[in-house]
């Protein structure tokens, strides 16, 4: 009988963890199995408002060690490049991307990537490879932690899990595809990789013939699970957005008919 109450009592135990994924019992199997540091424990629960469930750390132990040791390791204090840092109008305009003042479907938020409007040679030229790469590490802290989010997790009373990944390629061109594009493209997709359980989709609108060739120029440098997610769309793309999105939520630039606008990249009283 006392057996019988054993099983049941781990019986409980572990359909508990199954609901609740950031057990602690459940992260510390993890700690344990990888020997983490205290450093990379800390980086470690940061993750837990980043990633659906630590279950992803047992079945692809590899990848969400990356996550956690990347953290930090492309600039010296990545963890206070919102505050240390403030791009120039230049390389906003050079680099242009948003956050839409918008949900999709599932009530995630949308992330508008204008790749195609990327001035390469503009930005290779005015400015240095670790200004470059500094502002690419900005970018991804602004999407993956910046003010937006706290405002967005105060409305829906829920953290982010997931997000929606839209890239405009219009204009995408012969700049595009130049060893010094593909540099830049290379440290973009090493970005994008640490959070991989964030992107439940890549949807690549408005795509010229010849990004067909960046696309698989930019391949080799992005993990299977990853190359999954994307999604071409051709001249029908707003039908194909429905399925995800409201698309008059979209700016005007993307949709004629769209009235939607994309959060401004700083907090509002910067």
């Amino acid at each position: 009988q006392r057996h019988q109450q054993q099983q049941q009592q781990q019986q409980q135990r572990e359909q508990q963890i199954t609901k609740d994924r950031w057990d602690p019992v459940w992260t510390q199997k993890v700690i344990e199995r990888w020997e983490l540091s205290d450093e990379l424990i800390e980086k470690f629960w940061c993750l837990k408002n980043q990633v659906s469930d630590v279950e992803h750390s047992l079945n692809a132990p590899v990848l969400f060690r990356e996550m956690i040791r990347t953290r930090g390791l492309f600039t010296p204090n990545r963890d206070q490049i919102m505050t240390m840092y403030r791009p120039t109008n230049k390389m906003m305009n050079n680099i242009p991307f948003g956050i839409l003042d918008a949900l999709d479907n599932e009530g995630d938020p949308i992330v508008l990537d204008r790749m195609g409007q990327y001035n390469i040679k503009s930005t290779m030229t005015d400015f240095t490879e670790e200004e470059v790469l500094v502002h690419l590490e900005w970018k991804g802290e602004l999407i993956q932690n910046g003010y937006w989010r706290k405002e967005y997790e105060r409305k829906q009373k829920k953290p982010i899990k997931k997000m929606l990944l839209i890239m405009d390629m219009y204009g995408f061109s012969q700049q595009h595809t130049t060893p010094a594009a593909l540099r830049l493209f290379a440290q973009m997709m090493k970005r994008i990789q640490i959070y991989p359980e964030n992107l439940k989709k890549i949807i690549m609108i408005r795509a010229p013939a010849l990004s067909r060739v960046g696309w698989a120029l930019a391949k080799p440098f992005m993990k299977p699970k990853l190359r999954q997610k994307v999604m071409f769309v051709g001249p029908n793309y707003l039908k194909v957005l429905e399925e995800y999105m409201d698309t008059t939520l979209l700016p005007d630039i993307i949709n004629a008919k769209g009235k939607g606008a994309i959060l401004s990249p700083f907090p509002p009283n910067t």
